[in-house]
């Protein structure tokens, strides 16, 4: 009951609340469209990571944290990180550079 649409719609670090985010952003920046890059950098067996356009996008698979690439940050999947906060575990990050 408690993951139902109805109980997570308009709450605050809700996964309905990050998908919408989300797929809002993928929309205005058109995500999916030009450009692909996988980082070099975050691309390991804790991690993973790619440049869409200028998006970067990282998943910490790791249990530590990850640095946190430049840029302004988009998407957070861990609701209560803050925004200059490291990646941290098991934390995916969108970040425009």
């Amino acid at each position: 009951r408690e993951y139902s649409r109805d109980q997570q719609d308009g709450i605050a670090g809700s996964t309905l609340e990050l998908y919408k985010a989300a797929l809002r952003i993928r929309r205005d920046l058109k995500l999916g469209e030009g450009s692909f890059e996988w980082l070099p950098e975050y691309v390991s067996d804790r991690a993973l990571g790619y440049r869409n356009g200028d998006v970067l996008v990282v998943h910490n698979f790791g249990d530590d944290t990850l640095e946190l690439p430049a840029g302004t940050v988009l998407l957070r999947s861990i609701s209560d990180a803050d925004e200059g906060d490291p990646i941290g575990a098991h934390e995916t990050v969108w970040v425009r550079a």
